[in-house]
């Protein structure tokens, strides 16, 4: 990815698609659909529907049976696949550049015309109920699921992506038709493409197969996260190893200090090894394999957390350790040697990221979709470039104080 020369083009529809499309010289492109559609979005009975929907979605439409959806891409060497967050549900592909036009129909066919066979929804909720099961065969990824969900209780974003198997159960071929009329809306839906075509063409294809659908505008609100709630939780689980998440409610993804939020759970325990946790927590004292900082920012609000695996011996040891790298942040401001490392480091990391085209290409979707733009890579790395040690002490008085940290923890 060229840093300096990255251009977007974009377009709206008539009915309020908006298109996204960065240009590149590969013979592979990458083309998806994001939605501004997630779980957050389901109403008390519909618990698990977005999700529930993405999968069906491959399902059978108005003109292809299951098989043949998959088929379209996939017997031309490419690929298709989807997921469902707490906010989006995205839609994407990859293949060769002399099958954009198929791409872009077969992506209008299961975005608009899914029908949701009912022999079909059937089988599919079993899947989805051992997808379930999975999770909660895996603490390690269990345990973010009801971090979360203790964290907002209270709203609908703290609930679980995939649902019960109870509400999972319950959803019907009506209920899936009814939530895709209410949250599918053209006006929150952005067509997101890195290839090598003229953007006029991708306008001229998204006319036909995108803007050819009927409008429908979002009328609906969000309701607002509100607040979080303070716990410290232990729960008995039959496991070798203790499993432990401590986080606080943070910044949503348009604040201003976000950048400098994400420095710091980099600074933490980002994937490098040379971070300040995993160099005092597992390289100095044997006190874990693997711990790891994350910094998750939606629209209206944002989760930091820290997450460790130990011995059940050690969690008292590891959140001590935990604490004490707070304190140093507070208290310490960074050195310039400290401060050029940090910068540096997230500046390569979001670099060699963005080589990746298909997850580019998802991210100018979201950024399209939330603010009617999208930075370029040069862009952020500027932003980050920028960052003082007396932005990262300024956050981290604001936020790292394991006193307003709540805490889960498997035993």
């Amino acid at each position: 990815m060229n840093l300096v020369k990255s251009t977007f083009f974009t377009h709206q529809f008539k009915n309020g698609v908006r298109l996204i499309h960065l240009p590149s010289t590969s013979s592979v492109a990458h083309c998806g659909v994001v939605i501004n559609t997630g779980t957050r979005d389901e109403l008390p009975n519909e618990h698990g529907m977005a999700h529930l929907l993405e999968h069906m979605a491959f399902k059978g439409t108005k003109n292809r049976k299951a098989f043949h959806i998959i088929g379209r891409i996939e017997d031309v060497g490419g690929e298709i696949d989807a997921y469902t967050t707490k906010e989006l549900t995205c839609f994407y592909t990859s293949f060769l550049n002399r099958h954009y036009k198929r791409t872009f129909e077969l992506l209008a066919d299961i975005t608009f015309n899914a029908v949701y066979p009912e022999r079909e929804l059937e089988k599919e909720k079993n899947v989805v109920l051992e997808e379930i099961q999975m999770y909660n065969d895996s603490p390690s990824e269990l345990i973010f699921d009801d971090f979360e969900e203790a964290l907002f209780s209270h709203h609908p974003i703290g609930r679980n992506i995939l649902g019960t198997p109870e509400s999972v159960k319950a959803i019907s071929r009506e209920d899936i038709r009814n939530f895709r009329s209410r949250m599918y809306n053209t006006d929150q839906m952005v067509i997101c493409s890195v290839g090598n075509i003229k953007p006029e063409q991708l306008v001229k294809w998204g006319e036909y197969y995108f803007e050819s659908q009927p409008e429908s505008i979002r009328e609906m609100r969000r309701t607002a996260v509100g607040g979080s709630k303070l716990f410290s939780t232990t729960v008995d689980k039959d496991t070798n190893q203790a499993h432990c998440i401590t986080g606080i409610e943070a910044y949503h993804h348009a604040h201003q200090k976000r950048y400098t939020l994400r420095l710091i759970a980099n600074m933490l325990a980002g994937p490098a090894m040379n971070t300040r946790l995993n160099r005092d927590m597992r390289e100095n004292k044997g006190l874990v394999y693997h711990v790891e900082a994350f910094y998750a920012a939606y629209s209206d609000s944002g989760l930091l957390g820290i997450y460790f695996g130990t011995d059940k011996a050690k969690v008292d040891r590891s959140l001590a350790a935990i604490a004490r790298a707070f304190k140093k942040l507070r208290e310490h401001k960074p050195g310039t040697l400290q401060m050029s490392r940090a910068r540096n480091q997230l500046m390569g990391q979001i670099a060699i990221a963005s080589e990746n085209s298909s997850n580019r290409m998802l991210a100018m979707g979201k950024n399209m979709l939330f603010f009617n733009t999208s930075n370029t890579t040069r862009e952020i790395i500027d932003r980050i470039d920028r960052i003082t040690a007396d932005d990262v002490w300024e956050v981290s008085n604001e936020l790292l104080h394991p006193d307003k940290f709540s805490t889960l923890i498997y035993k």
